[in-house]
């Protein structure tokens, strides 16, 4: 179990960092990102977005924003097996918990956003 929890634990953060690389490589080096297309480099250039556009599918207005709630949906799929594997809940609770946990952080997020 010990080493399971380990691998769990080394797995996540490997994923979060290929997110988190990819969202400074957009953010700072937009020549050597993955892909090169419009959507991935947009960057939310000033344009208007809607209520849905701006809070729960901001992960689908850029290719930054994609990997920044790919990188979050790592940490929480982490915890919510962790909670799983301590507990010995059935493993569908893991939906509901990675839902819960964008739906709390984005609405602490949203609270101190300045815009």
């Amino acid at each position: 179990m010990l080493i399971s929890i380990l691998y769990l634990i080394f797995a996540t953060l490997y994923i979060a960092g290929l997110f988190k690389s990819e969202r400074d490589t957009i953010a700072f080096n937009p020549r050597k990102a993955i892909f090169q297309s419009d959507f991935w480099l947009e960057m939310n250039s000033g344009k208007p977005r809607t209520w849905l556009q701006k809070y729960p599918f901001a992960p689908l207005s850029d290719g930054w924003h994609l990997c920044d709630a790919g990188m979050l949906c790592t940490f929480y799929l982490m915890i919510g097996t962790l909670f799983i594997l301590i507990t010995k809940i059935n493993f569908l609770w893991i939906f509901p918990f990675i839902l819960g946990c964008f739906i709390i952080f984005g609405a602490f997020f949203n609270l101190n956003y300045d815009e």
